[in-house]
Protein backbone atom coordinates (compact mmCIF):
# COMPACT_ATOMS: atom_id res chain seq x y z
CA UNK A 1 0.00 0.00 0.00
CA UNK A 2 0.59 3.46 -0.83
CA UNK A 3 1.89 5.23 2.20
CA UNK A 4 2.02 9.09 2.25
CA UNK A 5 5.63 8.97 3.85
CA UNK A 6 6.00 9.01 -0.53
CA UNK A 7 5.37 12.81 -0.36
CA UNK A 8 8.14 14.10 2.24
CA UNK A 9 10.59 15.20 0.04
CA UNK A 10 8.14 16.53 -2.52
CA UNK A 11 6.73 18.02 0.62
CA UNK A 12 9.88 19.73 1.59
CA UNK A 13 10.65 21.16 -2.13
CA UNK A 14 7.46 22.69 -2.56
CA UNK A 15 7.92 24.59 0.66
CA UNK A 16 11.73 25.37 0.35
CA UNK A 17 11.20 26.36 -3.59
CA UNK A 18 7.71 28.51 -2.63
CA UNK A 19 6.07 26.43 -5.58
CA UNK A 20 2.43 27.54 -4.93
CA UNK A 21 1.42 23.62 -4.99
CA UNK A 22 -2.07 22.85 -3.17
CA UNK A 23 -1.99 19.64 -2.79
CA UNK A 24 -1.17 15.94 -4.98
CA UNK A 25 -2.74 12.71 -4.52
CA UNK A 26 -1.26 9.50 -6.29
CA UNK A 27 -2.93 6.70 -7.01
CA UNK A 28 -1.46 3.02 -8.63
CA UNK A 29 -3.32 0.29 -9.26
CA UNK A 30 -3.32 -2.64 -6.36
CA UNK A 31 -1.16 -0.10 -4.02
CA UNK A 32 -4.29 2.69 -3.13
CA UNK A 33 -4.06 6.07 -3.13
CA UNK A 34 -2.53 8.53 -0.76
CA UNK A 35 -2.56 12.46 -0.83
CA UNK A 36 -1.63 15.46 0.92
CA UNK A 37 -3.13 18.93 0.86
CA UNK A 38 -0.34 21.94 0.87
CA UNK A 39 -3.16 24.65 1.82
CA UNK A 40 -6.90 24.69 3.24
CA UNK A 41 -9.91 23.53 0.85
CA UNK A 42 -10.53 27.45 0.44
CA UNK A 43 -12.33 28.58 -2.74
CA UNK A 44 -9.77 30.11 -5.46
CA UNK A 45 -9.79 31.30 -9.06
CA UNK A 46 -9.21 28.14 -11.72
CA UNK A 47 -7.94 31.43 -14.09
CA UNK A 48 -6.65 28.50 -17.34
CA UNK A 49 -7.78 25.43 -15.57
CA UNK A 50 -11.27 26.63 -16.03
CA UNK A 51 -11.15 26.22 -19.82
CA UNK A 52 -10.66 22.56 -19.55
CA UNK A 53 -13.51 22.16 -17.30
CA UNK A 54 -15.58 24.87 -19.87
CA UNK A 55 -14.49 23.02 -22.77
CA UNK A 56 -15.35 19.70 -21.61
CA UNK A 57 -19.25 20.92 -20.39
CA UNK A 58 -19.85 22.31 -24.23
CA UNK A 59 -18.52 19.30 -25.44
CA UNK A 60 -20.77 16.94 -23.24
CA UNK A 61 -23.80 19.68 -23.82
CA UNK A 62 -23.24 18.79 -27.62
CA UNK A 63 -22.78 15.49 -27.18
CA UNK A 64 -26.29 15.42 -25.22
CA UNK A 65 -27.60 17.68 -28.43
CA UNK A 66 -28.30 20.68 -26.35
CA UNK A 67 -26.23 22.56 -28.80
CA UNK A 68 -23.86 22.51 -31.85
CA UNK A 69 -20.70 24.92 -32.43
CA UNK A 70 -22.06 26.18 -34.90
CA UNK A 71 -24.29 28.01 -32.98
CA UNK A 72 -24.52 32.14 -32.50
CA UNK A 73 -23.60 32.95 -28.98
CA UNK A 74 -26.05 35.50 -29.41
CA UNK A 75 -28.85 33.79 -29.77
CA UNK A 76 -28.85 32.01 -26.36
CA UNK A 77 -28.84 35.24 -24.75
CA UNK A 78 -31.52 37.48 -26.84
CA UNK A 79 -32.33 39.83 -24.00
CA UNK A 80 -29.00 41.22 -25.38
CA UNK A 81 -29.72 41.53 -28.86
CA UNK A 82 -30.53 45.36 -28.53
CA UNK A 83 -27.35 46.31 -26.85
CA UNK A 84 -25.09 43.88 -28.61
CA UNK A 85 -22.06 45.65 -30.72
CA UNK A 86 -22.06 45.26 -34.36
CA UNK A 87 -21.02 41.92 -35.53
CA UNK A 88 -21.24 40.29 -32.03
CA UNK A 89 -24.21 38.26 -33.55
CA UNK A 90 -21.48 36.49 -35.98
CA UNK A 91 -19.98 35.14 -32.68
CA UNK A 92 -20.19 31.23 -32.97
CA UNK A 93 -19.45 28.46 -30.35
CA UNK A 94 -16.53 27.53 -31.97
CA UNK A 95 -14.72 30.77 -32.13
CA UNK A 96 -15.05 31.37 -28.43
CA UNK A 97 -13.49 27.57 -27.65
CA UNK A 98 -10.82 28.77 -30.29
CA UNK A 99 -10.22 32.42 -28.84
CA UNK A 100 -11.08 33.81 -31.62
CA UNK A 101 -14.24 35.99 -30.89
CA UNK A 102 -13.41 38.91 -32.84
CA UNK A 103 -13.24 40.97 -29.16
CA UNK A 104 -10.42 42.33 -27.23
CA UNK A 105 -12.08 42.53 -24.18
CA UNK A 106 -10.32 41.31 -21.11
CA UNK A 107 -13.03 40.58 -18.61
CA UNK A 108 -11.48 40.90 -15.25
CA UNK A 109 -9.29 43.36 -16.13
CA UNK A 110 -12.37 45.88 -16.24
CA UNK A 111 -11.38 48.38 -12.50
CA UNK A 112 -14.12 49.95 -12.61
CA UNK A 113 -16.01 47.41 -9.51
CA UNK A 114 -19.14 49.07 -9.37
CA UNK A 115 -19.33 48.23 -12.93
CA UNK A 116 -18.51 44.72 -12.53
CA UNK A 117 -20.83 44.46 -9.50
CA UNK A 118 -24.16 45.99 -11.29
CA UNK A 119 -23.77 44.52 -14.41
CA UNK A 120 -24.33 41.36 -15.79
CA UNK A 121 -21.07 39.96 -17.41
CA UNK A 122 -23.05 38.41 -20.65
CA UNK A 123 -23.99 42.29 -21.11
CA UNK A 124 -20.68 43.45 -20.57
CA UNK A 125 -19.24 40.71 -22.99
CA UNK A 126 -21.80 41.62 -25.70
CA UNK A 127 -21.45 45.79 -25.44
CA UNK A 128 -17.80 45.46 -25.88
CA UNK A 129 -16.76 46.06 -29.86
CA UNK A 130 -15.74 43.71 -31.89
CA UNK A 131 -12.50 44.44 -33.28
CA UNK A 132 -12.06 41.59 -35.89
CA UNK A 133 -13.91 39.03 -38.01
CA UNK A 134 -14.86 36.36 -35.11
CA UNK A 135 -13.31 33.48 -36.14
CA UNK A 136 -9.99 35.20 -37.36
CA UNK A 137 -8.29 36.05 -34.96
CA UNK A 138 -6.91 34.44 -31.59
CA UNK A 139 -7.01 36.77 -28.78
CA UNK A 140 -6.39 35.17 -25.21
CA UNK A 141 -9.42 36.12 -22.62
CA UNK A 142 -10.81 34.93 -20.20
CA UNK A 143 -14.29 36.29 -21.49
CA UNK A 144 -14.99 33.78 -24.22
CA UNK A 145 -14.46 30.80 -21.62
CA UNK A 146 -17.06 32.83 -18.94
CA UNK A 147 -19.58 33.04 -21.84
CA UNK A 148 -19.20 29.23 -22.96
CA UNK A 149 -19.99 29.24 -18.94
CA UNK A 150 -22.57 31.12 -19.06
CA UNK A 151 -24.20 29.21 -22.65
CA UNK A 152 -23.66 25.82 -20.17
CA UNK A 153 -26.08 27.83 -18.13
CA UNK A 154 -28.71 28.35 -20.33
CA UNK A 155 -29.08 25.04 -21.99
CA UNK A 156 -28.75 22.94 -19.28
CA UNK A 157 -30.42 24.85 -16.31
CA UNK A 158 -27.47 24.54 -13.97
CA UNK A 159 -23.87 26.45 -12.99
CA UNK A 160 -21.26 24.73 -15.12
CA UNK A 161 -19.69 23.43 -11.69
CA UNK A 162 -23.65 22.10 -10.64
CA UNK A 163 -23.57 20.34 -14.68
CA UNK A 164 -20.26 18.77 -14.54
CA UNK A 165 -20.50 17.13 -11.34
CA UNK A 166 -22.71 14.54 -11.66
CA UNK A 167 -20.88 13.56 -14.98
CA UNK A 168 -17.86 13.16 -13.05
CA UNK A 169 -18.29 12.44 -9.80
CA UNK A 170 -17.00 9.42 -10.36
CA UNK A 171 -13.48 10.36 -11.36
CA UNK A 172 -13.02 13.41 -10.59
CA UNK A 173 -13.70 13.85 -6.54
CA UNK A 174 -11.58 16.86 -6.51
CA UNK A 175 -14.23 18.84 -7.96
CA UNK A 176 -15.27 18.77 -4.24
CA UNK A 177 -12.67 18.33 -2.06
CA UNK A 178 -12.56 14.73 -0.75
CA UNK A 179 -16.06 14.40 -2.80
CA UNK A 180 -17.97 16.70 -0.34
CA UNK A 181 -18.45 20.43 -0.92
CA UNK A 182 -15.88 22.70 0.85
CA UNK A 183 -17.07 24.19 3.81
CA UNK A 184 -19.28 27.59 2.53
CA UNK A 185 -18.52 26.46 -1.02
CA UNK A 186 -21.82 28.03 -3.15
CA UNK A 187 -21.64 28.66 -6.47
CA UNK A 188 -20.10 32.23 -7.45
CA UNK A 189 -20.97 35.00 -9.91
CA UNK A 190 -21.89 38.36 -10.95
CA UNK A 191 -25.69 39.28 -10.65
CA UNK A 192 -27.85 37.35 -13.68
CA UNK A 193 -25.29 34.46 -13.28
CA UNK A 194 -26.53 31.79 -10.57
Amino acid sequence: MLKTSLFDQFRLTCLERNLGVYGVHVYQRGQGEVEHRLRADDRVHLWSASKTFTSLAVGQCQGEGRLTLADKVLDFFPEWADVAAPGSAAIRLVDLLHMCGGKDFAMFEETDEHKIDATDWAELFFRSRVVTTPGTRFFYANACTYMLGRVVEKVSGMVLRDYLIPACSTRWTSLTPGGTPARGATAWGPPGCS
